[in-house]
C-alpha cells in the first residue's frame, strides 16, 4: 500500500514527493538567482582547485631542483631521484607521479623560477628563504597545470611568457600561439 500525503489543496500525493511551487516570476527569479550563484561558486572553486594544483607541482618542482643543486649533479643522479620518487609518492597518493610527470613538475619550476613569478624583492625572499604559503604561489599561476604542461614545450622564453599571456587573455590556443609567434616548435 502507497503512503500519501494530503497537500494544501487536499489533493494527495506520494510520500517523498514535494508540494509544486506556484509558477511565478518570483520563484523563476529566486531560482535563477541561485542557479547563478551555484554556477559561480563551481567556476571559481575549480580555479581555485587548479590553481592550488599548479603550484602544489611547482614547488615539487623546486624541492626536487634544490635537493638536486645539494646533490650530486650527475644526470643520472637525477634519474634516479625521479624515478625513486615516483615509486614512493605513486605508493603513497596513486597516480598522476610517474617520472614524466616529475619531470614536467622539475622543469615547470626551471621555466618559471620564483625570481619570475614572485615581483617584490620581500615575496622572492621568502619563497628563497622559507617555504611561502600554497594560496600566495598559486596567486601567481592563472592557468590550469594542463596549460603549463604544454607551454613547457616552447623553447623560447619570449614565446613561451607570450603564450601564457595569450592563454590567461582569452585568446589563441597553444598551438595557434606557436604559429603566430614562430617560435619554431
Amino acid at each position: 500500500m502507497k503512503r500519501t500525503t494530503r497537500t494544501s489543496n487536499n489533493s494527495d500525493v506520494p510520500d517523498g514527493t514535494m508540494e509544486p511551487v506556484p509558477s511565478s516570476s518570483g520563484y523563476q527569479g529566486l531560482l535563477g538567482a541561485i542557479t547563478e550563484v551555484l554556477e559561480n561558486a563551481r567556476r571559481v572553486s575549480a580555479r581555485t582547485v587548479n590553481a592550488l594544483m599548479t603550484a602544489t607541482y611547482w614547488e615539487v618542482g623546486r624541492r626536487i631542483v634544490e635537493f638536486e643543486q645539494r646533490g650530486k649533479k650527475r644526470a643520472e643522479y637525477g634519474l634516479m631521484l625521479i624515478e625513486s620518487l615516483s615509486r614512493d609518492l605513486t605508493t603513497k597518493f596513486g597516480r598522476g607521479f610517474g617520472t614524466v610527470n616529475l619531470s614536467q613538475m622539475k622543469k615547470f619550476y626551471l621555466l618559471w623560477p620564483a625570481e619570475q613569478i614572485f615581483q617584490t624583492p620581500s615575496e622572492k625572499s621568502k619563497v628563497l628563504t622559507t617555504q611561502i604559503s600554497l594560496r600566495s604561489t598559486a596567486e601567481c599561476f592563472p592557468l590550469p597545470w594542463s596549460s603549463y604542461v604544454r607551454l613547457l614545450s616552447v623553447q623560447n622564453e619570449h614565446a613561451r611568457r607570450a603564450g601564457a599571456y595569450e592563454e590567461v587573455a582569452g585568446g589563441k590556443t597553444i598551438i595557434g600561439e606557436r604559429q603566430s609567434v614562430g617560435t619554431g616548435c
